[in-house]
């Protein structure tokens, strides 16, 4: 009987992508570099935030790629995910917030108040305000974080995610698409 127990709780792990013993990565055929993937809700998301190297000249950046992921302009992060993953609308973004309840669900455990319930891993990687001549303006590095999503206003421009340790809501503002802000990916089911 115990066996037979242990037997559909495998299963169980398996039908949800859930085998807390074992984490399941990603390796991105690109450039090698691997993701945890994790199931929270209905979706599977990259539990890190993407650093691929586009090669496309003022399209993304780095303030510290290794923590914190690369920075990505709107276009370039609708096509940045690797084959099988893609950018997360609002709607996909609303609904892991309303699966985990709480910011702080999801922020890394490095991060101030953050308990990373869900091993998100949520970091503060700030974002770009500007590049240009006259340098780079990162913003908020170390405090915030902000996520693309694919969704676009009303007025042309496109929906961001952020999340700060001072609160536990995940706001949203529209943002022009030529600032650069992390990416998360989303298993794509077709």
């Amino acid at each position: 009987m115990k066996n037979f127990v242990y037997f559909l709780l495998f299963l169980c792990c398996l039908a949800f992508g859930q085998d807390h013993g074992r984490p399941v990565y990603v390796v991105d055929g690109r450039d090698n570099q691997k993701y945890k993937a994790v199931r929270i809700g209905d979706h599977v998301w990259m539990a890190r935030n993407l650093n691929y190297n586009s090669g496309i000249f003022n399209s993304s950046w780095c303030n510290d790629c290794k923590v914190y992921g690369r920075l990505y302009d709107w276009d370039t992060a609708k096509k940045a995910c690797p084959e099988g993953w893609h950018l997360p609308s609002r709607k996909e973004w609303n609904d892991l917030i309303k699966t985990v309840s709480f910011a702080s669900r999801l922020r890394s455990a490095r991060w101030n108040n953050g308990a990373d319930d869900f091993e998100f891993d949520a970091l503060p990687g700030g974002y770009l305000f500007s590049s240009g001549l006259m340098g780079t303006d990162y913003i908020n590095v170390g405090a915030n974080g902000y996520w693309w999503t694919s969704t676009e206003d009303v007025d042309g421009n496109a929906f961001v995610k952020y999340m700060g340790s001072d609160y536990d809501e995940v706001p949203e503002w529209s943002q022009r698409k030529s600032r650069g802000f992390s990416v998360r990916c989303v298993k794509s089911f077709d």
